[in-house]
């Protein structure tokens, strides 16, 4: 982004690589929308820019930790939180609003916020972050030692899921203490609070800090249900496609040895059972001759590895032998087998 200075005019100009880079539909709709918040746009295709219109405004960046009362955070946050959500409404993704406390800006008439929305696949790959975007606007408030201040830096400490934390961010600067920033200063010359008050107001605040605390676990719950049901659901997808490949090549073997002893039995020739390399005493090492002889390789991409393992798995070799006699032989299986230790021996 670049800022630019035209006819008293101040502009921050952002500039994309191709007209399809940028959605302008979405830009007409936020500036016939006339919603005071978002800063409004000019697309010049000639130049491929978009300039936002930024007169007047201050960046918050700028803003003075004594400008930052709780107050006016307060209402920031509650600013935020109407413009994220008309985004999210209108069906808009935030990830193209520049969320960075260097594209925000506050309206000195009226103190209300400004962003920018910069509907572009290159501002989502920048990954700009609701809870980085928060925690900056907050780098120079002044937090105070109370009990509020604690339930606040408790607060933007988590990662933040959902808009509606940033209105009990807001609710928590509204009900703000008045204890002293540094030792020794005094407050007000009021009469002294009841104790009994005083314990209410504890539990209040320690009530909202729980309330808060629970809001922020059920979003890292619900996130985390999330995550797991995409991984369930990818394991399920895994299975069902090994299954669906086995199934797959079974039927090709069954129907490639039904093909070839139709052809043989009109010659009167009859097949015998089939047998792998790796069968009883029929060594696996005989993978490497059967693949070769067959140039598996070049034909069917079929491949071996250093154990004689073959690439794509689910694959199948076997040797059938072709005899005259159409009666199943008389001796078969582990009867006939010399390997007297296989563990599947019958």
């Amino acid at each position: 982004m670049q800022l630019q200075i035209e006819n008293e005019r101040t502009f921050l100009t952002y500039k994309y690589k191709k007209v399809q880079d940028i959605d302008d539909v979405i830009l007409q709709l936020l500036n016939e929308a006339d919603i005071e918040g978002f800063a409004e746009s000019h697309m010049n295709k000639a130049k491929s820019t978009v300039n936002y219109d930024v007169t007047g405004y201050r960046k918050w960046s700028e803003l003075s930790s004594d400008e930052l009362t709780p107050e006016v955070m307060a209402s920031a946050m509650e600013n935020l939180y109407h413009l994220l959500a008309y985004l999210e409404d209108s069906f808009i993704d935030i990830e193209y609003v520049l969320l960075d406390k260097e594209y925000i800006y506050v309206n000195p008439g009226n103190g209300k916020l400004v962003i920018l929305v910069v509907p572009c696949q290159a501002v989502v790959d920048e990954e700009y972050t609701l809870t980085d975007c928060v925690r900056q606007m907050f780098e120079q408030f002044t937090y105070g030692e109370g009990a509020c201040a604690k339930q606040l830096k408790s607060c933007l400490q988590q990662e933040i899921h959902a808009l509606e934390t940033l209105k009990e961010l807001a609710d928590l600067l509204r009900a703000y203490d008045a204890e002293p920033k540094e030792p020794g200063e005094t407050v007000s010359d009021e009469p002294a609070v009841p104790e009994e008050t005083v314990i209410l107001e504890t539990i209040e605040e320690e009530a909202d800090q729980i309330k808060t605390e629970s809001a922020n676990i059920a979003a890292d719950a619900e996130y985390m249900r999330n995550q797991l049901r995409e991984d369930m659901r990818r394991e399920l997808e895994k299975e069902l496609r090994e299954q669906i490949r086995e199934e797959t090549r079974r039927e090709l073997e069954t129907e490639l040895r039904e093909s070839i002893r139709a052809e043989l039995e009109e010659e009167q020739l009859y097949l015998r059972p089939r047998f792998s390399p790796g069968y009883g005493d029929f060594d696996i090492c005989y993978q490497e001759p059967v693949v070769r002889m067959l140039n598996c390789a070049k034909t069917i991409g079929l491949t071996l590895t250093d154990s004689f393992m073959m690439t794509p798995t689910k694959s199948v070799t076997a040797v059938i032998g072709i005899s005259t006699q159409k009666d199943r032989c008389p001796i078969s299986g582990c009867e006939v087998c010399t390997k007297k230790d296989c563990e599947y021996r019958r």
